[in-house]
């Protein structure tokens, strides 16, 4: 993942290097895997840190001038000072290379929350929480980059902070603004700090080091250029995919190339895979261990997290719509496993279909038939849909719901419509039917 404008880079000394992280979570908790092994459950332990291992060697190996760290790199206010002696043994490391850090606490991890009296190494600067402080990086005599940003003071920081920077002074050289902020709306997460794209824009910096949104992504390209670097490490499968870092290269003509890093030591994938060919469990196991093997090659050596959903219509339907079949391939799976380069397989989820011609059974003049004709109009008809919506609204939005579970989006409400309608036909006329 690269973004890059026109402008050839220089290869200059005056060109200005570094990597933007944010969101370490160090220490976080891994929840909800059981059946691992000793080894694998060590893995897991030290992901968080093993990820900022790799940021640092990135660092080292790349030469770059500072490292910028933009909110919760712990994963709780009251931080253990396991983490904190840990974290502070690698940015020593960073000093040992004369690399500059900037941190900038945020909502997991604010400065009114308990920590050590540790004292910091001498290349690590600390944003300050009651206003934006500008620091500038300095090499040669010269400045090379003005760096504002501020940490949060409190956890339930729902104040747009960005009011409180200031523009850009034409004295300034490469400007970057760090926040740890919710950007727009419906991102999936609190909304701490939330502030607009023209908010940033309107300060007159030339990047926006943001953090809080654990996706990574480069909102815009240009003028500014505003980035979140995601979590370098995933922790569940709401976290699958890639996860890293973006080192920037800024030429002494103010070219900006953007490069997204991977960094996570685990893994998590989400594979889809229609089954609809398959005609019994034997083909089944042979089906699942082949999509194993093409994760574990296309691992890159990491151990990886697995939830394979089965899709289509297919003879195994009956079979894995009786209690426990899915639970039992599972288990199959995981004792296969070995601790190095492993391919966990996290959950089966089963969203086959019986072999049903559903045109035919929309004819009948039964229940059976009311079940898919009342399925089908759902389905087809964004108002019906949103009935059920409606119907469903107060479990979703009740004070104790919001807690456990997420409301659901139209492509979702379909997904369960469907579903509905496979749990009525297993029971009324299961998987024979044609």
């Amino acid at each position: 993942m690269m973004s890059k404008n026109n402008t050839p880079m220089s290869d200059s000394p005056d060109v200005l290097k570094f990597i933007h992280t944010a969101d370490l979570h160090l220490g976080s908790k891994f929840c909800g895997i059981s059946g691992m092994n000793p080894d694998m459950a060590k893995k897991m332990s030290k992901a968080t840190f093993s990820a900022f291992d790799n940021i640092v060697s990135h660092c080292i190996d790349n030469n770059v001038d500072f490292l910028l760290i933009s909110g919760d790199i712990y994963d709780s206010a009251d931080r253990r000072i396991y983490e904190q002696l840990e974290f502070r043994k690698r940015l020593a490391k960073l000093s040992d290379y004369d690399i500059s850090v900037y941190l900038a606490f945020g909502n997991h991890d604010p400065l009114s929350g308990w920590s050590a009296k540790i004292d910091w190494p001498g290349n690590v600067n600390i944003m300050p929480g009651n206003d934006p402080e500008c620091l500038f990086y300095e090499s040669g005599g010269k400045k090379r980059a003005a760096i504002v940003g501020m940490s949060y003071k409190q956890s339930n920081t729902t104040v747009n902070l960005t009011k409180y920077y200031p523009e850009k002074e034409n004295s300034w050289p490469f400007t970057i603004g760090m926040l740890h902020c919710n950007l727009g709306t419906d991102t999936g997460h609190e909304p701490y700090s939330p502030c607009s794209v023209k908010d940033l824009t309107d300060k007159n910096y030339d990047y926006w080091a943001l953090g809080h949104i654990h996706k990574p992504q480069i909102i815009q390209e240009s003028e500014p250029v505003i980035v979140y670097p995601g979590n370098p490490q995933g922790r569940d499968m709401g976290e699958s995919g890639i996860r890293g870092c973006y080192i920037v290269t800024v030429s002494n003509r103010g070219s900006i190339e953007t490069e997204f890093i991977e960094t996570a030591e685990i893994k998590w994938e989400k594979v889809s895979v229609n089954v609809s060919k398959i005609s019994d469990e034997n083909d089944l196991i042979k089906r699942i261990e082949k999509e194993i093997q093409k994760i574990r090659r296309n691992s890159g050596d990491k151990p990886t997290f697995l939830r394979l959903t089965l899709t289509g219509r297919s003879p195994v339907h009956s079979l894995l719509s009786k209690e426990g079949v899915a639970d039992d391939i599972v288990r199959h799976f995981r004792d296969e496993e070995e601790s190095n380069n492993f391919v966990f397989l996290e959950k089966i989820i089963d969203n086959t279909e019986p072999e049903i011609d559903l045109n035919e059974v929309a004819k009948r003049e039964d229940i059976v038939g009311d079940i898919v004709q009342i399925s089908d109009s759902l389905l087809k008809e964004e108002a019906k849909l949103q009935t059920v919506r409606l119907k469903l609204d107060d479990l979703f939005k009740s004070s104790k719901g919001k807690k456990f579970i997420e409301d659901l989006s139209d492509d979702e409400m379909g997904e369960l419509v469907k579903e509905a309608r496979t749990y009525l036909l297993d029971r009324f006329v299961g998987g024979d039917s044609k």
